[in-house]
Order: structure tokens, then sequence, then C-alpha cells
């Protein structure tokens, strides 16, 4: 149902990097791939969905959306026309595959010696060199969960090898979105992946979505509760799903550009090449050298190796810089931007004293001691665990003790080991930045320093820009707009009214002036008719909300329709007789900031 296409109807096909089109689209003329590829088997991939017959040629076009954005385009089409494909990597070894296997052995055979089990596993590519030990290993994490039955010699069957076989048959993670809800209008603004909310997110942390900065209030099972915040320059861009990782051959073929002059089509050469000249006004960047670019408490560490190496020495430099204070970090394929705490003291020359003596050999060390700190390898464990059926997989990883479990695995556990693995092999490229740190240490690779005060190179604008970070300098909706709206949408409601004196409901929408009656008996005492409250309680509450509506009017009653004010907490905003209206809403936002904040603490 993806794509139709019944007697050639459809003639191209419009793609981003994340679409992927290995489904027959039938008689299909151009592809229109819109920002990069990022990879030239990816662009080979996409355009060749056109002219898919024989005799016909593939057609497409790559429209960018920055300069940068360009030169990767370019980059990654010279690297097609030359045939130079990025090679294919096949993750090796991956354990909790293993373990479903030797499930389903089992499930097959009813009983297998282990060296049976171990001369099958041996036979598949991935599984050529895998050590009897870690076989062993494996299987005896397995046996311990009950998944298998295992005496040393032979497996069997157990009452539990089928469910954890059928429920583990993929081994894509279920990921879990999250919503994004204005504390002020009650309203959802976004989404976000549930990596990146463990990666970023917790209260009082600021990010960015829909060009706006957000400060977390709370994190929900489901929901994440935000208020609008002036302080952009603390914030981090949301992302939803996995970038494709751009490879350091595509990287240091931009950063190539930026040597000569760009050779293309007139007005595209025209654009790139002012944009090459500005750049070549603060610095000329080169593939084997490092420039660090510092404005305010901001260091960009420009650095044109890929995604994987630069966040792996993004992860690997973040603790040696820390000094009694955090220093956040994000990298692309073009850099690292490390942000230190505002009015820190930052000297380029202690940054680059840390890169050139790290050392290759310490990255690893580093970085194991460090990630199963980090959110990003909880959400890992927990989809490792749930592959391995160590952890349930209706258990999130919030729920989830990391550091006791951590602490009471053994350093060598197939659990740890593949949860390293897969980082490794996903998100990180150990070999590729110990390379790097050896280069700075021998001088192969050189460091430059650059002060920005009078404003960042075009390359760092544009780097801040297209790797994720567009939004850091777009301005807060003002407070007043915030609370414009949080008032409309107040004063949108109607509540259903009844009488305390003669028990008769009614309807009446919010509105700011005037007192406020029973059209049957024109009594004051008026309260909210909520479904649920009976009794004593209904009782005691129609007394208190009826005294506060009699007395403070149709501001009792817009008070009491604000999500998470109360009778009491209305009687002391109210109590605090506001001269204005402004201060009056601005008092009830607040109380349903502070409710949303604190409800989780809350015991019903």
């Amino acid at each position: 149902q993806e794509f139709k296409n019944p007697k050639g109807k459809l003639k191209a096909i419009v793609c981003t990097s994340s679409l992927e089109l290995g489904i027959d689209i039938g008689a299909i003329d151009l592809v229109i791939q819109y920002v990069s590829p990022r990879q030239v088997s990816r662009l080979i991939q996409r355009i060749g969905r056109s002219g898919h017959r024989a005799g016909l040629i593939p057609k497409g076009v790559l429209i960018a959306s920055s300069p940068l954005d360009a030169l990767e385009s370019l980059a990654v089409a010279e690297k097609a026309l030359a045939r130079e494909i990025e090679p294919v990597s096949i993750q090796r070894n991956s354990l909790d595959v293993l373990a479903h296997q030797i499930a389903g052995i089992v499930l097959d055979k009813k009983k297998a010696s282990v060296g049976e089990a171990y001369s099958i596993c041996k036979r598949a590519f991935p599984y050529w060199n895998l050590g009897l030990n870690v076989f062993l290993g494996v299987v005896k994490l397995m046996a311990q969960l009950r998944i298998v039955a295992f005496d040393g010699i032979e497996l069997q069957e157990m009452k539990r090898t089928r469910l954890y076989y059928y429920q583990n048959l993929s081994s894509i993670p279920d990921e879990k979105r999250f919503w994004i809800k204005d504390a002020a209008s009650r309203k959802n603004v976004g989404v976000l992946d549930e990596a990146f909310v463990s990666e970023y997110l917790q209260e009082g942390r600021i990010f960015i979505t829909r060009g706006k900065a957000w400060r977390v209030l709370s994190v929900g099972e489901r929901e994440i509760a935000v208020e609008q915040s002036g302080d952009i320059t603390a914030a981090v861009p949301d992302w939803v799903g996995e970038e494709i990782p751009i490879p350091p051959a595509i990287s240091e073929s931009v950063a190539r550009f930026f040597s000569s002059k760009v050779v293309a089509e007139k007005g595209l050469a025209g654009k790139l090449n002012s944009f090459i000249d500005a750049q070549a006004k603060h610095f000329v960047p080169l593939p084997n050298e490092i420039v660090l670019e510092k404005r305010e408490n901001l260091v960009i560490v420009h650095c044109f190796k890929g995604n994987k190496i630069n966040e792996t020495i993004a992860k690997a430099i973040a603790p040696l810089l820390s000094k009694g204070y955090a220093v956040r970090t994000k990298a692309n394929a073009y850099g690292i931007l490390l942000e230190f705490p505002p009015k820190q003291n930052v000297e380029l020359d202690e940054i680059a004293l840390v890169l050139t003596q790290l050392g290759g050999e310490k990255v690893q060390q580093i970085l194991e001691a460090i990630l199963p700190q980090s959110s990003l390898f909880a959400v890992k464990f927990s989809h490792v665990g749930k592959r391995f059926g160590f952890i349930r997989r209706d258990v999130e990883y919030r729920s989830v003790s990391l550091k006791r479990i951590v602490k009471s695995l053994a350093s060598d556990s197939p659990l740890l080991r593949e949860v390293f693995n897969e980082l490794y092999a996903e998100k990180l490229d150990v070999l590729g930045a110990a390379n790097v740190f050896a280069d700075l240490a021998f001088g192969k690779m050189k460091i430059k320093t650059v002060e920005s005060e009078g404003g960042w190179s075009p390359l760092a604008a544009e780097f801040l820009s297209f790797g994720g970070f567009s939004e850091l300098f777009i301005p807060a909706e003002p407070t007043e707009k915030i609370l414009a709206a949080f008032k409309a949408e107040l004063l949108e409601k109607t509540l259903r009214l009844k009488c305390a004196f003669c028990g008769k409901t009614s309807f009446k929408k919010l509105e700011l002036e005037g007192m406020i009656f029973c059209p049957y008996c024109r009594s004051q005492r008026l309260f909210p008719a909520e479904e649920g409250l009976k009794g004593d309680r209904m009782k005691a509450e129609a007394q208190t909300i009826g005294t506060l509506v009699a007395t403070f009017g149709m501001r009792a009653l817009i008070a009491l329709s604000t999500y998470g004010v109360g009778p009491g907490k209305a009687g002391g905003i109210l109590g605090r007789m506001q001269k204005t209206d402004e201060e009056f809403f601005r008092d009830l936002l607040e109380a349903q900031k502070t409710f949303i904040r604190t409800k989780k603490y809350w015991r019903a």
C-alpha cells in the first residue's frame, strides 16, 4: 500500500534520506532527493529505482537545503560517479541473536550437545570466529534465566524456551514515543523518541522543538510537560528516529572543497564558492586538521571525521574537560559542540592539550568506564536485556535499576558485552577515534584555535544549523503571548454548575467580569457539578467552593477550571487580591506548572 503505480501513472518519487525504496514501485522516470542522502550506497539505491528497466539510465535530482548540505551532496555524487561505495559492515558475533538461535536449535532437536549447537552456529558467516568460551557464557546465562536446561554437556528444552523464542523473532526494539504537552495551553506540541528523552531530557532541561525552546517540567509515562523558555543557548535540538551516519570519507571530501574552487553548475558553483570565500576569511578547514572555535561558553571542535568518530571523541573528552561541572556535548559529521557552564572561563589551550595527550589506547577504557552511567547505555541495555529474556518485554528502561544490575553482572557477562558491541557498531567508532588521537599525539594532525568574538565563522554558523543546532538562537515567544494563550484557553470553557441551595444545574461560559447567580433561585453558592463526587466529600467541597464563588465571583470559577488547581489552592490564589487580570492569570499559570511538576510525588 506504500506505493501503487498502476499502468505507470506515477512518474516520480520524492524521498528524504530516511525512506528506503526497497519495494517494487514500477515504472519511475525520476527520483528527487531532498537534502543529502549522506551515503553513496543510499544515493545509488534510491536513484536506482528510476529507469528500472533494461536499457534505461536511472535519473535523479538532489535538492540541498544549505551550503554545507550542498557540499555534502556534491561529495556523495562525485563518489557515486567514481564508483566509490562504502564497504558493507556486518556486525559480528551478536550475542542476543546467538541466544535466540540456540533456543531455536533446542526447539528443533529437543536435545542437543554443546558441541553440536556450537558447530551449527559457527557455520553462519557472522559467527565464523565465535570463541567456545563466549558461546558457553551465553548458554550459561540462558540456563540461569531458565530459557534452556544445561547440565554441562547437553542443552534441553524447558517450559520457557518456546515462549522466549517466539517473543523475540525480531531484533528490532519496540521504541516508545513521548507526547510533548505545553503546560500553559495543555495542548500537544510534538513527539519525541525514547532514546532522545533518555539521553537528554530530565526536569529543568531545555530543548528545542518546532523552532522554540522548552523547559521540561516533568517526564511521565507517555507525556513530557513543558513550558516555553527564553534560555535558548542552553537548549538541545530534538530529533525523532535514527540518523544515517555520514562516513569519514564523505566528511573529508567536504573539507577538501574549502581548499579549491567548486566545479559545478554555474548557479550552484557561484553560491558555494561565495560560502567558501567567506569561510577563508576566518580559517580554511583541512581533513588532517582540527580547529577549535570559541564564542562565550561554546566551543566548536571542527573535525571532519564523520558522525561515529566525532561522537566517540565527544564522549571520550567530555569527562576529561569536566572540572567539578558538567560539559554538554553534541556531535555531527563535521565537528563537536562543547557547552560549558555560563561565565565559565574556557581555555582553548586546555582543550587542545586533552586532545593531544589522550592517546588512542585509552579510548575504549574511558568509554567502558563512562558509558554505563549514560542514558544511552540504559536504553540499549533495556533493548538487549529484553532480547536475552533478562528483562520482561513490558518493563521500561526507567523502571530498571541500571547501576544495581550492572554492578551485579560480571565484567565479561554476555549481556554487558552485547550492549557495548551494539554501541560500538551502531553509534561509535572506537578504532577510528583512536587513530585520530594517535595522529594528534604524534603530530600527524594539527590543532588550530580561533576566537570568534565578532561572530561565528560561516562554517560554524552552518554547522550549528545543518548539524541540528539551528534553533539554538531562535528567540522564544514573549511571556505576554504565552499568558494570552493560557487566558484564552481558560475563557473558552463552559462549566456545568450546580446550586448548593436549590440543587438545580445550569451552564455558564467563563468570562472575566461580574458576579454569578443561580438562574433559578439567584443563589451565589454554585460549584462545578463534577462526576464521582458524592456524600460528605461533595458537601464539603460544595460548601468551600460555594463560599469562594460568592466572595470572588467569576474569578473563583476561572481558578477552579485551571488544571491542577483545587479549592484549597484556588483560595490561596484568590486571597492575594491581584490588581490586574495579568497578575491573576500569571499566578494561575504558575500554579498549573507547579502541579504538573510535582503531581508524580502525590499519593492518590
